[in-house]
């Protein structure tokens, strides 16, 4: 699962959820962070029977060394 959000995010076929963006004003995180973040990432939870289909918690490290979990 991880190689194929990989691609998609390298490709820049992904979107920020109203609440994802909500979280990262609150939070002072830019898009190039998360992207980063999750280029360099790996998964450390399965959820493959989410509500809205299969999804994951990673984990990744942004170029500062700020540590993100992304769902």
């Amino acid at each position: 699962m991880i190689d194929q959000i990989k691609k998609q995010v390298k490709a820049g076929d992904y979107r920020f959820t109203v609440h994802s963006f909500e979280r990262c004003v609150e939070r002072n995180i830019s898009p190039n962070e998360i992207k980063y973040a999750i280029l360099t990432s790996e998964v450390i939870e399965d959820y493959a029977d989410d509500k809205y289909g299969p999804s994951c918690l990673i984990y990744g490290v942004t170029r500062g060394g700020r540590v993100l979990h992304v769902h």
